[in-house]
């Protein structure tokens, strides 16, 4: 096999669209912008099905608003064809009447972030009641009895739970703010109070909704998992109204404030059950109804919303792709629709690539190892072994005696051996060491174990090397980022039996100096001596603060290493490199290093990546 040689760059291709927008010209500017814009991307079709989708009845009981598509369209209540409110690139979802009929209210991310909305009941006037910027999420809007606000619940990624808010729609006097709280005593991960789907009584007192504790990933073992709360919206006061082993969710409440219907489970399929508030009778009304979504992530509510007619005797909803009106007394009937969809893509996102011909470019080099006089590299790629010198220009070359998959080499002290480890899924991992002099590799394991990170130690007569089992890295769950339960062993160079240094489940960034070996793992930085082994003598622990797109935490560092002496380790959080100093151990206290904390003292050194 040749050396690695780098290729030539290659030409890659790239639709790139500039959109130019001058503020100082106005609206001047607008043709010059349009003649810049990619074609506009459209597909058309008919359909008489709506899968999912929310739907609401006109207090005067004539109109059907639904969504379909990230769009909203209008329908008279007898069916008929369906006429598009809001269309466009925008995906608005969840309309609802104001209690006058007057206006709607509904989600959409036009303003590049999900918010709250109102419009006029054919489309006009919009208005933007909630002005977050971010990745929030926000589900079932609904109006309170006076029309002056909006009911929203509104969820943060970082926060993993619904909380209810209420937007005002003008004047002075109107309902404003947080009504519930996801943490209101500083709630661990799994104990947060959930909040979806809120329905006013038509007093204006009481505020229904579906409730759970946990996160949008947390799931009780024991149902209910959802229940109905009561909400008094005067004293603060919250009662779990209904908690059946089905659980209890989507609550909607007939306009006098007597019948709630509510989605409930039995066995794996949804329905939906209708609740006598005065005297507690409660029964099926609809089953089975389109799945409700608690099993997933319920951002667009746990149901499509659906709606009770204005004398009360039915209810209207979607299922199995068709609007239907249902009585209470249990006669149904089939609302008839078909809509034209007309979806605005945007522009395309696609980018052509040419694929590189030739020699291949190797990008990323495995386990980068230094010879001992500083003067050689060694290296894996591709499954193959190489060395090169470290002299500018230098080229790699393959190491001859070892014709492939090998991976992690490690130099003997007097630089004249590689230590190498090899793996395939039937024959299982090896250790192994091989003379650079052209002589053939040698053995030095005898089971099939998955090892991992050989070393030489000081004598450069044995080696050290993490083994995990063969079995357990076949089943994996993951390819990167397993922690495997591994043991640190020895083995002669020669082949012979492994002998047990200690357990290191999740151990890496093995170093030997001297008779000492220094590891990273989930405890920290620790040390082993190797002529009489014991337990390991923990060295530190370094710890970052880490952030994802749920939560900000002080966690261990990624990767630590500590320097020959062990008077510094090396540490890398969020792809920057730190040098950090060690204090010394003292005995029964292992010390704690916080990036996070400006009293810490260290040095960024660069970033990788």
């Amino acid at each position: 096999m040749p050396a690695i040689l780098p290729a030539g760059r290659r030409p890659i291709r790239a639709c790139l669209v500039l959109v130019l927008g001058l503020l100082c010209g106005g609206v001047q500017a607008l043709p010059q912008a349009a003649a810049l814009a990619a074609p506009e991307r459209r597909t058309r079709f008919d359909v008489a099905e709506a899968t999912w989708s929310a739907l609401d009845l006109s207090p005067d009981g004539r109109m059907l608003l639904f969504d379909l598509l990230g769009d909203i369209y209008a329908l008279d209540r007898r069916g008929g064809t369906a006429r598009v409110l809001l269309a466009g690139t925008a995906f608005e979802h969840s309309p609802v009447f104001s209690p006058d009929g007057t206006r709607f209210a509904f989600i959409s991310d036009r303003s590049g972030s999900n918010n709250v909305w109102i419009a006029n009941r054919d489309g006009s006037g919009l208005k933007q009641l909630s002005h977050d910027h971010g990745v929030e999420y926000f589900a079932a809007p609904a109006w309170t009895p006076d029309g002056r606000s909006v009911y929203a619940s509104r969820s943060l990624p970082s926060l993993l739970a619904f909380e209810i808010h209420a937007y005002p729609v003008e004047g002075e006097g109107a309902a404003t703010g947080k009504i519930t709280q996801a943490m209101p005593n500083g709630e661990g991960f799994d104990a947060r109070i959930q909040a979806l789907g809120a329905a006013p009584s038509p007093d204006g007192r009481y505020l229904y909704y579906a409730s759970k504790t946990g996160t949008t990933w947390s799931g009780k073992t024991v149902p209910p998992n959802w229940s109905i709360i009561r909400h008094d919206l005067a004293t603060g006061v919250r009662d779990t109204l209904l908690a059946p082993v089905g659980g209890a969710m989507r609550p909607v409440l007939s306009h006098d404030g007597r019948l709630l219907v509510y989605a409930s489970r039995q066995g794996l399929r949804t329905g939906l059950r209708l609740r006598d508030l005065a005297s507690g009778e409660d029964r099926w009304l609809a089953f089975p109804v389109d799945r409700d979504a608690h099993d997933g992530g319920y951002y667009a509510d746990l149901l499509p919303h659906f709606a009770f007619t204005p004398d009360d005797r039915a209810i209207v909803f979607f299922r199995d792709g068709k609007p239907r009106e249902l009585a209470l007394d249990g006669s149904e009937k089939t609302i008839p629709f078909k809509a034209h969809v007309d979806l605005r893509l945007g522009p395309s996102l696609h980018v052509d690539q040419r694929e590189e011909s030739g020699p291949v470019r190797v990008r990323t080099l495995g386990s980068p190892a230094l010879s001992p006089d500083g003067t050689r590299w060694a290296f894996s790629a591709l499954g193959r072994l190489y060395v090169q010198d470290s002299a500018p220009g230098s080229r790699p070359l393959p190491v001859a005696a070892v014709p492939g998959d090998a991976w992690q080499p490690a130099w003997s002290p007097d630089g004249r051996r590689l230590a190498y480890v090899s793996w395939s899924p039937a024959a299982g991992g090896a250790v192994w060491s091989v003379p650079l002099d052209g002589g053939a590799p040698t053995r030095a394991s005898r089971g099939a174990g998955f090892f991992s990170e050989p070393q030489f130690s000081a004598d450069g007569r044995r080696l050290i090397a993490l083994r995990s089992s063969h079995y357990d890295r076949l089943h994996a769950i993951t390819e990167t980022g397993a922690v495997r339960a591994s043991d640190l062993v020895t083995l002669p160079i020669d082949g012979g039996d492994e002998v047990l240094l200690a357990h290191a489940t999740g151990a890496r960034a093995l170093a030997v100096t001297d008779n000492t070996l220094r590891y990273y793992g989930p405890q920290g930085l620790a040390t082993l001596a190797l002529d009489a082994p014991a337990e390991p003598v923990r060295q530190a622990t370094i710890k970052a603060t880490a952030m994802s797109q749920y939560v900000a935490a002080t966690v261990p560092v990624g990767e630590a290493r500590s320097s020959p002496d062990g008077r510094h380790a090396l540490a890398v959080s969020a792809s920057q490199l730190y040098l950090l100093p060690l204090p010394p151990v003292r005995q029964g206290s292992v010390p704690t290093l916080d990036l996070a904390d400006p009293a810490t003292p260290r040095i960024k050194l660069t970033a990788v990546g």
